[in-house]
C-alpha cells in the first residue's frame, strides 16, 4: 500500500511540474503602494513602488525626478529610473500598435509576474501609468488558460485594483502615439512572453479570455 502511494505522489508531482502550461490561478505580488506626491508623478511612483518592492525603501520621488528629468516622464526616463533605483537590468519593449502585439507586450507582463517580477505600462494613450503586479487565471471546459484580471497599483487612484483583462485591453491599455510599451525587469521575459502567447494560440487560448477570435465586449 505505501509503494502504491509512493508511486501515486511522484506521478502527482511529475505531472505538475513537467506540464509546460500550468499556471497558478493566481498570483499577487507584494507590492507596496505609494501615492504620487505631485501630479505628474505617476510614472515615478510606480519607479519608487517598485524601488521598494526591491527593498530599496529610501529612494524618494524627488529621488527619481532629480536623478531622470522632470515629469511627465518619457518611456526612456522611466526605462532609466527602473535601472537606477531597482534591482533590474531594465528592458523597455515597444511595438506598432496593432491587436497581436497588444496581446503579445501584456502577456510579457503576465510573463514577469508569474517569475515574481512587477512591470510598469503606461495606459491611457501613455497620459498615464501603472505598475502591474499580478493575473489571476481559470481554465476553461478544454483546459485552456484564460486569464480574469489584472492586478495592479494605480499611483494616483490607489492600492490593489483589478480590472478584467479583456476590459483592460480594451479601455486601458491603448497605445501613445502608435506605439504599445511595456517597461520590464530584463529581456528574458519578452521571449517567455512571446513563447507563452504562442503556446496558447495553439491550444486555442489567449491570455486574455476566449477563443481566438475573441472580441472584447464594449
Amino acid at each position: 500500500m505505501r509503494k502504491i502511494f509512493f508511486v501515486l505522489i511522484l506521478t502527482q508531482f511529475l505531472f505538475y511540474f513537467s506540464c509546460p502550461s500550468h499556471l497558478p490561478n493566481s498570483i499577487t505580488l507584494n507590492v507596496p503602494y505609494l501615492m504620487v506626491t505631485d501630479v505628474d508623478y505617476c510614472a515615478v511612483s510606480c519607479i519608487q513602488m517598485w524601488a521598494w518592492y526591491d527593498g530599496n525603501v529610501s529612494v524618494t520621488q524627488n529621488d527619481i525626478v532629480n536623478r531622470v528629468g522632470n515629469a511627465p516622464l518619457y518611456p526612456n526616463q522611466v526605462l532609466l529610473g527602473v535601472r537606477v533605483f531597482t534591482r533590474s537590468i531594465g528592458y523597455l519593449c515597444e511595438h506598432y500598435a496593432n491587436e497581436y502585439y497588444q496581446d503579445e507586450e501584456l502577456s510579457m507582463s503576465v510573463a514577469a509576474a508569474l517569475d515574481g517580477r512587477p512591470s510598469i505600462i503606461p495606459v491611457k494613450n501613455g497620459t498615464h501609468a501603472i505598475i502591474s503586479i499580478g493575473y489571476k487565471f481559470h481554465f476553461d471546459s478544454e483546459g485552456r488558460p484564460i486569464a480574469d484580471y489584472i492586478y495592479y497599483h494605480d499611483p494616483a487612484y490607489g492600492p490593489g485594483y483589478s480590472l478584467g483583462a479583456a476590459t483592460f485591453k480594451a479601455f486601458e491599455f491603448t497605445p501613445a502615439n502608435g506605439w504599445y510599451r511595456i517597461i520590464l525587469d530584463n529581456y528574458y521575459y519578452v521571449g517567455q512572453g512571446r513563447s507563452g502567447y504562442q503556446e496558447f494560440l495553439s491550444r486555442g487560448g489567449t491570455y486574455y479570455g476566449g477563443p481566438r477570435d475573441y472580441r472584447p465586449v464594449l
